[in-house]
């Protein structure tokens, strides 16, 4: 946190990064960089993939109410959705 040289803003980030490694940097991006809700028109002009992939193919899945973290947000859903895919690779 040293970097941050702003000592008030150091010590919020500290208590949200410290609550907990799970939720603490979650909560501080949801509550200081909030995002437009999924279904915005954003533009991929532009956008390419230049790497190597293992996985080319795949489905979009949208979990309502969840964001990056949806394997917190909504851990039941995620975890329906994994199961899902695991299985379509066993065969």
């Amino acid at each position: 946190m040293q970097h941050i040289l702003n000592e008030t803003y150091r010590d919020q980030v500290a208590d949200y990064v410290h609550k907990s490694p799970l939720y603490g940097m979650p909560d501080f991006y949801n509550e200081n960089f909030p995002v437009l809700p999924y279904g915005q028109n954003l533009s991929t002009e532009g956008l390419s993939q230049t790497a190597p992939s293992a996985i080319i193919w795949g489905e979009l899945v949208v979990v309502p109410g969840a964001g990056h973290w949806s394997f917190r947000d909504r851990p039941i859903r995620f975890n329906a959705e994994l199961r899902s895919f695991l299985k379509f690779l066993e065969y």
